[in-house]
């Protein structure tokens, strides 16, 4: 019964969001759901469990302007393809304001699609967000999905409503609503509803309750089903949350059902997490009880590798078919940082079963507008000079005047904030760069440990 109630709520859940789809390309279908799926779900407070995205998103640096952009591998020209881009805009709090998504058509010409708008109480807690699409056919903005989050006076998050615009009465109407319920700063419940427009009214849907130890962990979540037939609430899952021995890191997730009410309740999916000795996830293995053989099998597997810097370098993503003890190659990514642990690009594969053989699929590449590119000034000490022939040209020398006797590092930037040359100075004052740089506009500084002296413009021109 429990599982035939869920499935007639998803049917109507699922219905009433695909029917508020707006006709869009496939690349902004995809950004639209995945985020609008986040907003309205909001996974970080309805689970501890860790996803595979969790671990290989993007991170933001610190204040300005980033562009993501995005590529499709495309099998027949053996090339990547330039699909969209994503333009986040953040604040001096490091807080997005607005993200701008567009697309790249084959007129090689950038078309507006998304458009978020993120705001933020004085405690820099996100209070709304509102998605709008655009329409190129009137070239309009129109509003579609809106979010609004509010807090308790101890700072925890009280209320999630989410609404959809109607075209019809020009307004917003309610969708979802989300009540979370806490002790002593806790989380012990969230209730969620959701807004039946053809009948005017708002019909619980389901509910979780959370058990914690005497430290404070999460043990347990139990999840409830609104069953309208019988006018009472059905328990539909458990799950069992177990630590390593510091209480810092789940390692075990144990999925649970009851047959029947009075029933006990019967183990039937793990989710297994291995951490290193820095606390990074480094193999996660989904496991399902298979009841006829009385046996665990693993399906899923995801193995982590982490670079020097505790930044994620790769993932490759396992699984095994039906019936099937070996393991089959499904997807891999592969991701480069820059300096400040900023994401610059990362590259997924799918696996070809036919070549047997990795495959291109996806790219995306992060281009930063640095601080340092925004507000140039051509000396902040006036006994430290850059001398260089401007336009510069590949070869040239570059001298330092007004060096002190300490090291110093010189750094390239080009226009997107990569570091594209790099030279330490201790006692020598000239140098050329050594690597050939495109015709265009590049900064110039010059820093010690504690600050940076000198940012000066440099026109390249081969």
């Amino acid at each position: 019964m429990n599982k035939f109630l869920l499935f007639i709520l998803s049917l109507v859940f699922g219905f009433s969001l695909n029917g508020q789809i707006p006709d869009l390309p496939e690349i902004l279908q995809e950004q639209f759901m995945q985020e609008k799926y986040d907003l309205t779900f909001n996974q970080e407070i309805e689970e501890q469990e860790k996803s595979e995205d969790d671990y290989y998103r993007y991170i933001l640096r610190n204040g300005g302007t980033d562009t993501l952009y995005g590529y499709k591998w495309n099998r027949e020209l053996e090339e990547w393809i330039l699909r969209c881009r994503i333009i986040k805009t953040l604040n001096d709090e490091e807080l997005p304001t607005e993200k701008l998504v567009q697309i790249f058509t084959p007129d090689s010409l950038w078309l507006n699609g998304l458009f978020f708008e993120y705001n933020y109480n004085v405690n820099n807690e996100l209070t709304e967000v509102v998605i709008q699409y655009y329409r190129p056919d009137s070239m309009v903005w129109i509003n579609h999905f809106r979010m609004e989050r509010t807090y308790n006076d101890d700072g925890n998050l009280d209320d999630i409503l989410t609404q959809w615009w109607s075209k019809f009465n020009e307004e917003w109407v309610d969708h979802h609503n989300k009540v979370f319920t806490y002790n002593n700063d806790l989380l012990v419940a969230d209730t969620v509803k959701i807004y039946f427009h053809f009948i005017d009214e708002w019909r619980k849907f389901f509910y979780n309750e959370y058990g914690y130890n005497d430290s404070g962990l999460k043990i347990t979540k139990t999840n409830y089903l609104w069953s309208p037939f019988f006018d009472f609430w059905l328990e539909n899952y458990r799950l069992v949350y177990s630590y390593d021995d510091a209480g810092e890191n789940i390692i075990l997730v144990t999925g649970q059902v009851r047959p029947s009410p009075d029933a006990d309740w019967k183990d039937v999916t793990r989710y297994n997490y291995t951490w290193d000795d820095d606390d990074n996830l480094s193999l996660y293995v989904f496991e399902k009880w298979i009841h006829w053989d009385s046996v665990w099998v693993e399906k899923v597997m995801i193995d982590y590798t982490y670079d020097d810097a505790g930044n994620l370098s790769q993932f490759v993503w396992q699984f095994k078919p039906m019936m099937d003890t070996v393991w089959h190659n499904f997807k891999q990514a592969f991701f480069t940082y820059d300096d400040m642990g900023n994401m610059l690009e990362k590259t997924e594969q799918r696996w070809d079963m036919m070549e047997e053989d990795w495959v291109n699929f996806r790219r995306w590449v992060m281009a930063i507008q640095y601080t340092v590119i925004t507000d140039i000034d051509d000396n902040q000490e006036e006994e430290i000079t850059a001398i260089f022939r401007n336009p510069y040209q590949n070869g040239d020398v570059i001298r330092m005047d007004g060096l002190k006797e300490k090291p110093y590092t010189v750094q390239v930037y080009d226009l997107n904030g990569r570091v594209v040359e790099t030279h330490q100075l201790s006692g020598n004052n000239q140098f050329v760069l050594q690597n050939k740089l495109n015709t265009g506009l590049y900064i110039l500084t010059i820093s010690d440990e504690q600050k940076v002296y000198l940012k000066k413009k440099l026109m390249v021109a081969n």
